[in-house]
Formats: structure tokens, sequence, C-alpha cells
């Protein structure tokens, strides 16, 4: 019998092959394996998981697979340097990578703060790096011939990083779902496979924003015909005889957000209402009856969430009723203020947050759940800078775009993470981290009508 570490390489093996095959292919499973990370081993005493040997297992393919185009072309390819060099939202990256080196050299666990660094830093941006390229290679099939054209294929990589999305949230979901039907639930709550109710909403929640908006998008395009709803589709390689998909997306959103509404999780809640009502108010904008209409069911269905959840929203605020959130982030702004440039460093939170924290607080929380105090504390000023150079690069000008239902989307998801965000850590956890510059990564492409970078 093969130990659990041999299947896990074979795994990665077999993954590797597959995306040398097809590099889509490979981005399917990736997206696909998120909840995956749970799936631990270690190699060489060093701690990893399948995702993490997934996203290496597909950028060596990548990288294999430039070097071996490199050389069989006649025309000189732009190199890996380059590729690098021309990475789009590079500064913002470096930033984030250079505070988190950082916050590994001041961290009081150093050997904690490696795995931080890996899992939540690098590998995620490894995995954004291919995803970038991944429409260049795609569009190498006559390179260097005369009358050059793009490689024509039936899907496009988007198509295949959100089956591979809509695949492990539909895990998530099922697993959700299943434990509510079989009274599995505790306090009234379900958590899947994660250890807490709260992981459910954080995966969730983008996906029910990300999925529900690519069919309200199509829904705006067919209502307003300012653009030409083919090549929409086209871009997400839906063919015309496919035209179910948009349909297919509405259903995706739905359960999963029947899973959130199961795992009762406040934050993801708040998070899904911002991004839809930025939704409705972008690709609505011109047809102010129906953005009214809609803004009004909006709210309708908030107040009869709301309703639902009384008891719990009641005191989400509320820190004598057993909710600590106001005084962890004031404890957390007592740390800043004398460790207001590299923070605590990573994985260092909680041994310095003990020294401020409230004599009322018995617990000692992981981060100081508010995205902003998070990575403040994490990565200090610069990291902060960088994400918020992040947030600020996709999330501006949303009117100018409201022709681009894919970026439109992808502004609307990243708002739900940053609502979230609010009340909670929607970075700082292998999938959320892949899962957010997956996020950013389709914000690119939305900028476009080509599949390259």
């Amino acid at each position: 019998m093969f130990s659990q570490l041999e299947l896990l390489l074979l795994v990665a093996l077999a993954i590797f092959a597959v995306s040398c095959y097809r590099l889509k292919l490979g981005v399917f499973l990736v997206c696909a394996l998120l909840p995956a990370y749970l799936i631990r081993t270690t190699i060489f005493g060093v701690p990893t998981t399948l995702l993490e040997l997934a996203i290496y297992a597909i950028a060596i393919a990548w990288l294999l697979r430039t070097l071996v185009e490199r050389r069989k072309t006649k025309v000189e390819h732009p190199s890996i340097v380059y590729r690098l060099s021309s990475l789009p939202l590079k500064f913002p990256i470096l930033l984030i990578l250079l505070a988190a080196a950082i916050g590994v050299i001041i961290s009081p666990d150093k050997n904690a703060a490696l795995g931080i660094f890996k899992a939540y830093f690098f590998d995620p941006i490894l995995f954004f790096v291919v995803l970038i390229n991944l429409g260049y290679l795609e569009n190498l099939g006559n390179f260097g011939k005369e009358n050059f054209q793009p490689k024509s294929y039936k899907l496009s990589p988007i198509s295949y990083l959100l089956a591979g999305l809509a695949v492990a949230g539909l895990a998530v979901a099922g697993a959700t779902i299943t434990q509510a039907l079989t009274g599995g639930a505790v306090g009234g709550r379900v958590q899947a496979f994660y250890n807490t109710p709260n992981a459910v909403g954080l995966f969730l929640g983008p996906l029910v924003v990300l999925f529900g908006g690519l069919g309200l998008g199509y829904l705006g395009l067919r209502l307003f015909e300012s653009i030409d709803s083919e090549r929409y589709l086209g871009n997400l390689g839906i063919q015309k005889k496919k035209k179910f998909l948009p349909t297919a997306h509405f259903l995706l959103a739905t359960i999963f957000l029947v899973a959130v509404l199961l795992s009762q999780s406040r934050g993801a809640i708040l998070g899904i209402a911002g991004g839809a009502v930025f939704l409705v108010c972008v690709i609505f904008w011109q047809k102010k009856k129906i953005l009214l209409g809609l803004l009004g069911a909006l709210g309708l269905l908030g107040l009869l969430g709301a309703w639902a959840l009384a008891p719990r929203l009641a005191n989400l605020m509320d820190t004598g009723g057993g909710n600590e959130r106001l005084a962890i982030w004031q404890g957390t702004w007592n740390m800043l203020l004398h460790h207001p440039i590299f923070g605590a460093g990573l994985a260092g939170f909680t041994d310095i947050y003990n020294n401020y924290k409230l004599a009322s607080q018995v617990s000692s929380p992981l981060y100081p759940h508010n995205i902003i105090l998070n990575f403040w504390s994490e990565l200090g000023l610069l990291g902060l800078f960088g994400v918020l150079g992040l947030f600020v690069s996709v999330l501006k000008k949303p009117f100018a775009i409201c022709h681009k239902p894919l970026a439109i989307t992808m502004k609307a998801t990243l708002i739900v993470i940053l609502v979230h965000g609010l009340v909670d850590v929607p970075y700082f956890k292998n999938d959320l981290s892949v899962l957010f510059w997956i996020v950013i990564a389709l914000s690119v492409f939305g900028k476009t009508d080509k599949m390259q970078s």
C-alpha cells in the first residue's frame, strides 16, 4: 500500500502531466482542489498540502512549456524574465512580497512565519503568475508563421478556471447542505469539513457574487444591447449552442447562497449584500426603473434575511454578549501604536498581542478579524500599502467598464471580500489566499477582450 505522502506525490505528478499536455486543464484541477489544503503531509520535515503540491506541479509545467516554446519557434519569444517584469500589478505585488519577507525576519517564530510566507503569499502569487501567462501560451499555435492568427480553442482559459471554482464550491456547499439535512448542525450552524462555520461563508461568499454576477452581466447586456453578447459569451468560452451556461451560473450562485445561509455567517451575508448592490448599481446604471426595482427587491430580501438571522445579527457588535471583536480591535490598535512600521511580523500577532490585549479579554486570536488590521499587523505599513494598491487598482472607475461584465463581476467579488473582511479574516488561509489572487487575475482578464497578458 502507498503511504499518504506517496499518494499525494502521485496526484501532483498526474497534475503535472495533465498541465504539460494542456495547461488549462491544470488550472481547472488546481481550482477544483482549493479545499484540498486540508489534506496535509510533510516532505523532509517541511509541512505541505495537496493544494500546494498542485500549484507547484502546474508552475513547473508552465515553466517547461515556456522554455520549449522559445526553442521550437523561429521568432524570438519574450523570456521568463521579461514576462515577470511586465506582469500586471507588479508594484503592489513586490511591496507585498517584500513586506512578507520582512515579516519573516522580524517574526518571533521563524518556522511558522516561513510556512505562512510560503502558503499565503508565495504559492498564491505563483499561481497568479501562471494564470496571467496562460493566455499568452494559449495563442502560440501558429506563432512565427506567416499571417499569424491566435490558435482557436473551444473553451477559453477563463472557462476552465470558472469550472474549477464551481467544482470546489459545490464540494463545500454539498458538504454544508448534507450536514444540515442529516442533523449535523452544531448550535444551529453547519461547517462542512471545516473547523468553523465562518469558513464556509469566507469561501462561498465571493463565489455567490462571482457566478451570480456573470449571469446578471449577461442579462444586462441582453437588456441594453449595447455590446455584442456573443463576444461576451465567447470570452467565457460559451458557444452559441451553450447559452444555458448563464442560467447555470445563477443556479450555482443559488446553491452557494443556501450553504452560506445555513452556516449563518453574518460577515458573509453582509459581504454578499455589498457585492450584490454594487453589481446591480453598475450593470443597470443606465436603466433607472430596472435599477430601482432590483434595489427594492434586494432591500426586501435583506429585511427578510435580517429577520431570519435577528439573534445573530443583534450581537454582531455586542462585546458583552460573547462577541470580542471590538475588544480585539482595541487591543490590536494598542499594539500597532507601539509597532506601527513592521507590525508583529508573520505568525507573530498572538505573542505580541498578549502584551496589549484588554484585561477583560480571555482568548488570544490568531488575527485581529479586520482586513486592514490583519494586513497591518502581519505585513506592516509596507504590506498594507501594497494590499490597498491592489484594491484601488481593481476597484477604480467602476462605471467606466459597465460594458464589461467580467470586470464588473470581479470588482463586486472583491467588494464581498472587503466587506466581509471588516469583521473577519478573508485572506490568511490557504484556500482563501489562492482564491483572492484568482479574483485579481480575473480582474486583469476582465479589462480586455483578449485572453493575453
